[in-house]
């Protein structure tokens, strides 16, 4: 099954901090980091499945 380095994006620092504890992203940068519009931003490596459930619970894709 193919993975994906993806970027994420959301105006909330919780849910960022959500990827790991209650989505279980394996994100490659940690620490607070923005995109040009403020927002926190993240890269992670995930399955396209995973891309689909972080979508639907309202994350940004803010590249792929």
């Amino acid at each position: 099954m193919p993975r994906y380095r993806i970027s994420i994006s959301s105006p909330s620092g919780s849910a960022m901090t959500d990827l790991v504890r209650v989505h279980k992203i394996q994100v490659l940068d940690h620490g607070p980091r923005h995109d040009k519009h403020g927002a926190f931003m993240t890269h992670a490596i995930v399955h396209e499945a995973d891309i689909k459930r972080l979508r639907d619970a309202g994350y940004n894709r803010a590249a792929i």
